[in-house]
């Protein structure tokens, strides 16, 4: 269907590598393992496909099994053989801020934010949906640093000291909040921004919480 339809199609007699890498990691360890992906990457290659999803999934089924070190060189390898993917940097950066090695985590967040989208309000998109993904997973700690991290990376847009501040009021921190609201007002002002109305109710909200 996808042939007759004029779009991609992946060969259905073709084996998964990164199954077999898995079977591997979960038998010998990674370095085993990676041993062998390369040999059959490197002699056998026409027999299987790479698929970035699937190495994201395999580093998600590891983190599970707090294998998170294995994880990590699944998706670093998933950086070798996916420069351009913001899913694999994306990933790597979620599992890297859980062993709270936050300087590589910014890296991989900062290159993953880069590579979506075009515009800048299609960057600072990724990490804003990462920010509120942590707070669906009661990752409070972890969505405000992921969303304070839009704003640096982002520092003209209202929107992400906005969402910056959602993030602080579900910690308790209504000062750091109002001021970061007070942010995205002032900048929305400047800006003449459609957004100005919402912040400027979501700054008395927050003031009146406060005040409570």
């Amino acid at each position: 269907m996808r042939i007759i339809n004029d779009r991609t199609y992946r060969n259905p007699i073709l084996k998964s590598l990164v199954q077999e890498l898995g079977c591997g990691i979960h038998a010998g360890g990674f370095d085993a393992a990676q041993v062998e992906f390369n040999r059959l990457k490197g002699t056998e290659r026409q027999n299987y496909y790479i698929s970035a999803d699937e190495l994201i999934a395999l580093s998600d089924e590891l983190v599970g099994e707090a294998q998170t070190p294995d994880a990590v060189s699944v998706l670093n390898l998933g950086k070798e053989l996916f420069p351009a993917s913001f899913e694999v940097c994306a990933a790597l950066g979620n599992v890297l801020l859980r062993l709270k090695n936050v300087e590589a985590a910014t890296v991989n967040y900062t290159q993953a934010a880069r590579l979506y989208g075009t515009t800048d309000e299609e960057h600072e998109a990724l990490l804003n949906d990462v920010g509120y993904q942590f707070i669906m997973t009661n990752r409070l700690d972890d969505a405000a640093w992921a969303l304070k991290l839009n704003t640096d990376l982002f520092p003209l847009s209202c929107n992400t000291y906005d969402s910056y501040a959602s993030a602080l009021e579900m910690n308790d921190q209504l000062d750091l909040a109002i001021q970061s609201e007070e942010k995205a007002v002032a900048l929305a002002t400047a800006q003449k921004h459609e957004l100005l109305p919402t912040l400027i109710e979501n700054l008395e909200k927050l003031k009146a919480k406060r005040g409570k």
